[in-house]
């Protein structure tokens, strides 16, 4: 049954100022607006604010369009999703919302998203991996014997910008074939659960899988600039896969447990709530608390779980390398040893030996 102060009405001028999933239905608050677009206030100063709740359904017409333009917005901003695909799933989205609970979109009436948002953000990425890529072969030329070899660092960061843009295309490619097709949503629902560390099990997935073909591709490219033997390449994709997993699984580890553990600002616990409130609350908690309360807020709570999974990334990563070089020692003993022993045995025999 529709519901709410603003049931069967539609302000002139207004906008959509919160917007929650309750009880498997929409509930939407929107903020009356002056003819200058100025902000409503009743007689004591307080905000002018209406309120509907109800499904797809009961909302009147321009209720639902106003919801899936916001969901639109949200998800090219958030998901960073072309247009025709933010299009089908923000009108999903209203017809379920369930689903867009699920997805943990917070849509927003006002900003303007730029229609070639997504290739900007797939561009900085680019930018971001060719130049890390670059700067670690850069320290490894000035740390090794001979001369400096600038056509390498080069290369080196050129394949590191092309395979980190990949990844950023496979991870918003698979993302949206889970989200958008039969086949997805069936591979989603294998999932034990709807969602790791905050955020939807199709988003991990993802990243992992962006993430993965990203480093493949990294690999395969420095192979074929001649750069790594088939020996090395094969080792380097392990410790990337190694370094992915351990990556996400200490985010999830450390989301996990300020959601089981944790509190929020208002004092409630974490474990009670769910969706987008559930991630915003956990975050806060990693960020020291809330910015009214003096804490770092959710973007801190973001930099510290970032920097938390990258740290054990790396050491993930380090530390499958030091195993592989141990390997390595300990095989290169091990075929010594051999040779002495067949020096020896010949020596014995009054055999001339055959150092090689």
């Amino acid at each position: 049954m529709l519901s709410g102060t603003a049931a069967g009405k539609v302000d002139y001028r207004a906008r959509l100022f919160r917007y929650r999933v309750t009880d498997g239905e929409h509930e939407i608050v929107l903020q009356s607006l002056s003819s200058d677009g100025t902000v409503v206030t009743g007689p004591g100063g307080e905000q002018v604010q209406r309120v509907i709740r109800g499904s797809a359904e009961e909302l009147p017409g321009p209720f639902r369009k106003a919801l899936r333009l916001a969901f639109k917005r949200a998800l090219v901003e958030k998901g960073n999703l072309p247009r025709f695909a933010a299009r089908r799933l923000a009108k999903h989205a209203v017809e379920n919302p369930e689903f867009a609970d699920r997805m943990g979109l917070t849509p927003r009436g006002d900003g303007y998203v730029s229609i070639i948002g997504g290739i900007i953000s797939g561009t900085k990425v680019g930018i971001a991996g060719g130049l890390t890529a670059g700067a670690v072969a850069a320290i490894q030329e000035a740390f090794r014997d001979g001369e400096f070899d600038f056509g390498r660092v080069g290369t080196t960061a050129a394949v590191g910008a092309a395979s980190a843009t990949l990844a950023y295309a496979s991870g918003a490619a698979i993302h949206y074939g889970l989200v958008s097709t039969e086949v997805g949503s069936q591979i989603a629902g294998m999932m034990p659960t709807d969602q790791i560390a905050g955020q939807s099990v199709e988003r991990v997935l993802g990243t992992v899988g962006g993430s993965m073909v990203g480093s493949t591709a990294f690999v395969v490219g420095m192979y074929l600039a001649g750069d790594y033997t088939p020996r090395e390449s094969r080792r380097l994709m392990g410790r990337s896969l190694v370094r992915v997993l351990a990556t996400k699984g200490a985010t999830a580890t450390a989301m996990g447990g300020a959601a089981a553990l944790g509190t929020a600002s208002t004092g409630t616990a974490i474990s009670s709530l769910s969706g987008a409130a559930a991630q915003s609350a956990t975050l806060a908690w990693w960020g020291g608390g809330s910015l009214a309360s003096g804490g770092l807020g959710m973007a801190g709570g973001a930099a510290a779980l970032t920097g938390i999974g990258a740290v054990i990334g790396v050491v993930a990563f380090a530390g499958t390398g030091y195993y592989f070089k141990r390997r390595d020692e300990a095989e290169q003993k091990a075929t010594i040893e051999a040779r002495l022993d067949l020096v020896e045995e010949r020596v014995a025999k009054g055999e001339q030996p055959e150092w090689q």
